[in-house]
């Protein structure tokens, strides 16, 4: 009876990985994205992973600011952690800063709008690499 419940725990593990592997080698999101907001500044988007729950891995940069947030489980100003969110369209992220992208892939285009952490708005567009 113990040897059926470890190949039993053994195969879920299993086919948990695999599904997670399999969403984020499949989703379009990964790869390298240049934009930003219109008017404003330059970003770049490196997303290395998206997994089951949506969450998005890789990091965001403003190079004429020289500055770079890393995607992890909850925002944090001091570690310089913002969120990402994929839900298959639509991906939100949450700056270190408190900014918010709320952006809807389009083949190789992610388009939508920033929300600054005052309350500006603007028009934001990526470009897959």
């Amino acid at each position: 009876m113990g040897r059926l419940i470890i190949a039993i725990a053994a195969a879920t593990v299993l086919a948990v990985s695999i599904g997670v592997l399999a969403q984020t080698a499949t989703t379009p999101l990964i790869g390298l994205w240049e934009g930003g907001v219109t008017g404003s500044f330059k970003a770049e988007l490196a997303i290395t992973g998206v997994g089951a729950d949506g969450k998005v891995s890789g990091e965001m940069s403003f190079p004429s600011q020289s500055y770079k947030i890393t995607f992890g489980a909850a925002r944090d100003e001091a570690k310089k952690i913002g969120t990402g969110v994929f839900d298959g369209q639509k991906l939100a992220i949450t700056t270190a800063l408190g900014g918010l992208y709320e952006l809807t892939l389009a083949g190789t285009i992610l388009n939508g709008r920033y929300t600054s952490p005052k309350g500006a708005t603007g028009d934001a567009r990526f470009y897959k690499k």
